[in-house]
């Protein structure tokens, strides 16, 4: 009889998928095999949520790195307080992530449509 059982470390890789962005980011810079985990799902990369205290600082250059790691697979964009990020940055990240159905960027809100 076999018994299946989740090892810590693939319980944690199942918990990354339910992490806001700043835990993905810290996870990343713990060690090598977290970085590794992180930077290669694009799952986890497919809808990011942009929060207090990261969209302070959250510049047009910096949110097209962030979404970059998606490859052209970002699905949601939601920017909360973003000071920094202009609607030349947002479109840009669109013109890269065709995919995208939704960006919530300040207090505008901009839906792209598949047609």
């Amino acid at each position: 009889m076999s018994v299946s059982c989740l090892c810590p470390d693939t319980a944690l890789f199942l918990a990354l998928g339910y992490m806001r962005l700043p835990e993905l980011l810290a996870y990343w810079r713990i060690c090598r095999l977290l970085g590794e985990a992180v930077a290669g799902d694009l799952h986890l990369w497919r809808r990011l949520a942009v929060e207090r205290p990261l969209s302070g600082w959250l510049t047009d250059q910096v949110l097209l790195k962030l979404t970059a790691r998606a490859e052209g697979t970002l699905r949601s964009l939601r920017l909360f307080g973003c000071l920094h990020e202009s609607d030349a940055g947002l479109l840009r990240v669109v013109e890269h992530n065709p995919r995208v159905t939704e960006v919530l960027g300040g207090f505008r809100r901009v839906v792209v449509s598949s047609n």
